[in-house]
């Protein structure tokens, strides 16, 4: 396929890919049996599907094969149960494959004389289950490449065997406080091309990864037509990890990490950023030419490390023990199961001092101002109606930022709310800042600035 149609059809899936994509699959942590729903529900005459075994809690695992090509490409994803990004990119995949408008047709075509793809979505279906980054035997399947400890480690090992991908994608998410050290932004998609050993070598393997890593990063930066923050891991060997020993093998493999999007809470825009990745591979690994400056290129892009916060409040005046000090506050949300399908935040102080060198997603100046506990509404309500019905921004200016609430429930709404709510028979300790709820007062005139409610932070006009 000449280069400008490949350029074209790319550009056509970029613009339109709310019309292409699996609407069905809009749940930002697709369950086991929404996938199993939608491998079942696959066209045998397209996909290969296979049971591939079991996992600890006999769940079975699947490999989809589209593709009859040469060039052998497997992609896999939720080694980690509770990285569930990618695994929703390979189900947009699998329906635009099935159900692409007939302009697609020579693209699907061509990526099917050209590839054999193996797609082992959800390696790690109980981890997907239960909401952790573990097996059910509480094992990190990607440290488990050397004693193949876990039944999906060992599938994980003979599926590659058997097939002997000549690229491999390792799909993950990462930590939303991940940042670019030298540009200093957040993160939305990181790469690695792994080594192969200690001494890092650049192997023909590894070369082949670094030319479609620049390939996938050229690509989706020309097709959003804007800037996309990227990055790159740091390549220290890790013997026990797959990425690393499947390199050692000879498969160009691609580690992809989903980053994060600030505003977008479903990482909708990160679930187009590796479907767009998948297409791409598809598209160009057969005319990938390693050469030096393909290096160059791929060492261009900035190192990551960890170092946001949700919110940075800096310069504030605290009290602890009748002294005063000043100091920054990062404050970080995580993210709390109850149950397989509901979860809510806890926002929490994750570190206190001098803060200089890291940044927030959200960030306060509050020289000249003091921490303080909030104030609690007189008042017990019944509901979360109820709570919605107050004026906050009124009791804002009062310093109250606490309500009472019967029977109350801890879900994603409650939790995101500008008041912070409390069992009724809980009393708001003034020594205590966790979870995260405070105002920010200024000093001189006594005037609230800031209020934080549950790690979120919310202006305070006069």
């Amino acid at each position: 396929m000449e280069k400008d149609t490949k350029e074209k059809f790319l550009k056509t899936i970029c613009n339109n890919f709310l019309n292409l994509q699996d609407t069905d699959n809009y749940f930002r942590f697709p369950s086991y049996d929404f996938l199993i729903q939608k491998i079942t529900s696959l066209d045998k005459n397209i996909f290969r599907i296979e049971k591939l075994g079991k996992s600890v809690e006999l769940r079975d695992i699947y490999g989809i094969k589209f593709g009859k090509g040469p060039i052998k490409i497997m992609a896999w994803s939720q080694m980690h149960g509770d990285e569930p990004t990618a695994t929703r990119a390979i189900l947009d995949f699998f329906y635009f494959i099935q159900n692409h408008p007939e302009e697609f047709d020579d693209l699907i075509n061509y990526i099917s004389q050209k590839c054999t793809i193996l797609f082992v979505p959800m390696v790690n279906p109980d981890g997907a289950e239960h909401h952790t980054r573990e097996n059910a035997w509480d094992i990190d399947l990607n440290r488990d490449a050397l004693r193949l400890t876990a039944p999906e480690s060992k599938i994980l090992k003979m599926v590659f065997d058997d097939f002997q991908p000549e690229y491999s994608l390792n799909m993950h998410n990462q930590s939303k406080y991940y940042g670019c050290e030298s540009t200093g932004e957040h993160v939305e998609l990181s790469f690695l091309a792994t080594a192969p050993d200690k001494e890092r070598s650049l192997t023909v393997s590894r070369k082949r990864a670094i030319s479609l890593i620049n390939k996938i990063v050229e690509k989706i930066n020309a097709l959003e037509n804007q800037h996309i923050p990227m990055g790159k891991y740091d390549d220290k060997f890790e013997p026990r990890a797959f990425g690393d020993n499947f390199q050692a093998e000879n498969s160009g493999l691609v580690l992809i990490e989903s980053g994060y999007v600030p505003g977008d809470e479903n990482e909708e825009k990160l679930r187009k950023l590796n479907f767009l990745s998948l297409i791409i591979t598809c598209l160009y690994t057969d005319d990938l030419d390693y050469k030096k400056k393909d290096l160059q290129k791929y060492n261009e892009l900035p190192a990551i490390s960890e170092f946001y916060f949700d919110v940075i409040v800096r310069n504030a005046t605290l009290n602890q023990d009748g002294k005063q000090f000043i100091a920054d506050l990062g404050i970080k949300r995580e993210l709390v199961w109850q149950g397989k399908s509901k979860y809510y935040y806890f926002g929490f102080i994750s570190e206190l001092g001098d803060l200089s060198t890291l940044k927030g997603f959200d960030e306060i100046d509050a020289t000249n101002c003091i921490i303080k506990p909030v104030n609690t509404y007189n008042k017990s309500v019944q509901n979360i109606d109820e709570v919605k019905s107050l004026n906050y921004k009124e009791l804002h200016k009062k310093g109250i930022a606490s309500v009472k609430m019967d029977r109350l429930s801890l879900t994603k709404e409650s939790t995101s709310m500008p008041l912070n709510i409390l069992p009724i028979h809980e009393d708001w300790s003034p020594e205590k800042l966790s979870p995260a709820t405070f105002l920010i007062e200024d000093s001189i005139s006594g005037e609230t600035k800031f209020i934080i409610v549950n790690g979120v932070y919310f202006p305070v006009n006069p």
